[in-house]
């Protein structure tokens, strides 16, 4: 819903999320393009006193073979990387 106040976006990734794996999507954005990707896994790094935040995912920017572009929204369909 938007309404116009700042929120934080709480993302799942747990393998036993009410006895059910969860694991969320993301939209990467990187220097050469953009790209879809599973959320596996996040941490902290503590590295003397700073502390960073880091994510294990899974790529999804593997085009599917045969599948071409959607007419009405433009979509390419893909899949994770080998």
């Amino acid at each position: 819903m938007v309404d116009w106040h700042l929120s934080t976006d709480l993302l799942h990734c747990s393998p036993q999320f009410y006895n059910k794996p969860r694991y969320d999507f993301v939209l990467i954005k990187c220097t050469d393009s953009d790209f879809f990707a599973q959320l596996i896994y996040v941490f902290t790094c503590q590295i003397g006193q700073d502390s960073h935040g880091l994510a294990l995912i899974q790529p999804f920017d593997a085009p599917v073979p045969g599948q071409r572009k959607d007419n009405d929204l433009r979509f390419h369909r893909v899949k994770a990387r080998p």
